[in-house]
């Protein structure tokens, strides 16, 4: 995919939607295309992402110092 013609790529926990230079595209989780608007000469079928971002539980856990005297 030539990533000029992106503008703008939001991802969240249900998928990812990319704002193109003439149209956006919306792809569910597996990267299936479920709808677009615009160009569609310029909008993939299918895309592929990896979320690597740390598990949210784990990283707003915090440490607890207990002082003895």
């Amino acid at each position: 995919m030539d990533l000029k013609n992106i503008m703008m790529i939001n991802i969240s926990d249900t998928g990812v939607s990319l704002t193109f230079n003439g149209g956006m595209a919306s792809y569910d989780k597996n990267g299936h295309l479920e709808g677009s608007i615009g160009k569609q000469s310029v909008i993939p079928t299918h895309v592929s992402f990896v979320d690597s971002r740390s598990n949210p539980q784990n990283s707003n856990q915090s440490t607890k110092t207990t002082n003895k005297i």
